[in-house]
């Protein structure tokens, strides 16, 4: 008989709620969505604590079948409660989330951290609770510093992560490349550090053969879908719009993210296409729901991801599943899953003039390539196949975490 398991998935510092390509709000949201809600079909019960509030202020709610979204003391929005000058009160938090299991008479089978402040309170409760403790990171501080010179980050999160990829029952990494890294992190390979990657919803992203609410098919050359962050590099893709103007060749880029036209990073943006002369190349579409985004992809010709460091890359899965070519730099899934002259083409990371060589041929790709082909692609990658391999995990860790 399958044991039904009752989950806490943390995600402190962003709720899967959160609108996507805000600066805390990406593909990790919608990991815990998902997985949350495909694990909910499958019979067991998941908890997802957060410390972010959506605008109703609900103590909790529920987000499908046996999945609970639950706000980690609602004045933690109103008062800063655990937070001082930006600085978690892990111990805060956890009474609070153990005061609220022992109100609800509940016994967690496992936990299930995301990201590394959601690892460091995790880290307490599976003392308190006796159980296993899987780790995902979604982005990693040790891999940011390495991949951008000049990044700087908190020794406290650089030390979290090494304990945290050192002690953790079970360590998940997204891609082959992530995978090394969390190795040499811990210092050695290890079988408690083993690949999980994120999926995509094979219903929702799919080829359209016509596009709503005004988007004609194939009316946007470049697309970019992702939050406005150094590590997405769109001052490397926008050399790249300018390198290709020289060579006489210009393109639309619609941008898709952001955190709105009042925000620094799009003044930054806007002013650096103006100097590029690009003014009139480039289009913000802003933030855009995430079951909207199926239209924007079929209306461009390639979805280009220029990031210094992914940990995974959502986007490049969703295009695929789109049947859209993706012209993407040498990370995260897109390393894994792109295949030259198939699918799309990858570039060097911070090479401008590399990132616009790929754009050109995965334009080239795209005129003559099928959407159904660029599809079968990524065909595995289904949320369902992703949650079968989780529960195969939590399987084990709960029947090695006493022996």
């Amino acid at each position: 008989m399958t044991t039904r398991m009752h989950i806490a998935m943390l995600s402190i510092h962003s709720s899967p709620l959160g609108k996507l390509g805000a600066r805390d709000t990406g593909g990790m949201s919608v990991y815990v969505r998902e997985l949350g809600r495909r694990l909910g079909e499958k019979g067991h019960r998941v908890d997802i604590f957060t410390a972010r509030t959506i605008p109703e202020k609900q103590h909790s709610l529920w987000l499908a079948e046996g999945v609970r979204l639950i706000h980690i003391g609602e004045s933690l929005a109103d008062s800063n409660e655990g937070f001082a000058d930006g600085v978690i009160d892990w111990n805060t938090l956890a009474s609070w989330i153990e005061q609220f299991r022992l109100a609800q008479e509940i016994g967690y089978s496992l936990i299930h951290s995301n990201y590394w402040l959601s690892g460091v309170l995790g880290v307490q409760l599976a003392t308190t609770w006796n159980c296993p403790h899987v780790m995902t990171f979604h982005t990693l501080a040790h891999a940011k510093k390495e991949s951008s010179a000049g990044h700087e980050e908190h020794e406290q999160r650089l030390a979290a992560e090494k304990n945290l990829t050192q002690n953790c029952t079970t360590v998940l990494a997204p891609t082959r490349i992530e995978l090394n890294r969390l190795f040499g992190i811990n210092g050695k390979k290890t079988t408690r550090i083993r690949m999980l990657g994120c999926g995509v919803d094979l219903e929702r992203f799919r080829p359209l053969p016509s596009v709503e609410e005004n988007f004609a098919k194939n009316s946007i050359d470049l697309l970019f879908v992702g939050r406005f962050d150094a590590m997405k590099g769109l001052p490397d893709l926008l050399q790249s719009l300018a390198f290709l103007k020289r060579e006489n060749i210009e393109l639309c880029l619609g941008l898709i993210g952001g955190d709105g036209t009042g925000s620094p990073v799009w003044h930054e943006l806007s002013h650096q296409a103006e100097a590029l002369e690009l003014a009139d190349n480039v289009v913000f579409y802003g933030r855009v729901a995430h079951e909207l985004l199926p239209k924007y992809y079929n209306s461009a010709t390639v979805v280009v991801l220029p990031s210094h460091y992914e940990s995974f890359g959502l986007v490049t899965l969703e295009a695929l599943a789109c049947g859209i070519p993706v012209a993407a730099t040498r990370v995260g899934i897109a390393a894994d899953v792109i295949i030259p002259g198939v699918n799309g083409y990858l570039a060097e990371p911070q090479e401008p003039e590399s990132l616009a060589k790929a754009i050109i041929s995965t334009l080239t790709l795209a005129a003559v390539t099928s959407s159904s082909k660029i599809r079968q692609t990524v065909g595995g990658y289904g949320w369902q196949n992703v949650a079968d391999e989780l529960e195969g995990v939590y399987y084990n860790n709960l029947n090695t975490f006493h022996i």
